[in-house]
């Protein structure tokens, strides 16, 4: 064995190392990443449906803003289901008077059950709004019940 097999040798000792040595860094390095994504814990139920909850009101809160503040959306939400309830009313009204009979009814029959059918929604209108009207002055009532007369002289 001569000298210069021996630093030959030592030399490609010494860059193998090197080599083993870079991939073992960076597979340590990728060992820490995959351990760090491995200690976040995964999120609960109850995380989840907070995340769910908030993006919720967020979206609640964008719709009265949208609407032109509060009072607005409540009055247009109550239309809505007023609404809503005399389309459904007026359905079961065409329905239960044969409007979408087989044979179908005279154009004169239409008619005349078209107008006793809008005097029905009309009727059922009025009685929904008062509903509303008496809930609201309801609701009102007890909650002008439930604070102290101290409260109210102060304010």
């Amino acid at each position: 064995m001569t000298i210069d097999s021996l630093q030959s040798g030592y030399a490609s000792a010494n860059s193998y190392q090197s080599q083993a040595s870079a991939g073992a860094d960076f597979s340590v390095f990728m060992n820490a990443a995959e351990e760090k994504e491995e200690s976040k814990p995964a999120k609960t139920k109850r995380e989840i449906e907070a995340e769910k909850t908030a993006a919720e009101i967020k979206a609640f809160f964008q719709d009265i803003k949208n609407a032109g503040g509060a009072l607005s959306y409540v009055v247009g939400s109550n239309l809505e289901k007023i609404q809503k309830l005399l389309d459904e009313k007026r359905e079961a009204l065409k329905k239960a008077s044969g409007f979408y009979s087989e044979p179908p009814l005279s154009a004169e029959a239409k008619a005349e059950a078209s107008k006793e059918i809008e005097k029905a929604v009309a009727e059922y209108a009025k009685e929904l709004i008062k509903e509303l009207e008496d809930k609201a002055k309801a609701e009102k009532v007890a909650k002008l019940s439930q604070t102290p007369l101290k409260e109210l002289l102060i304010s």
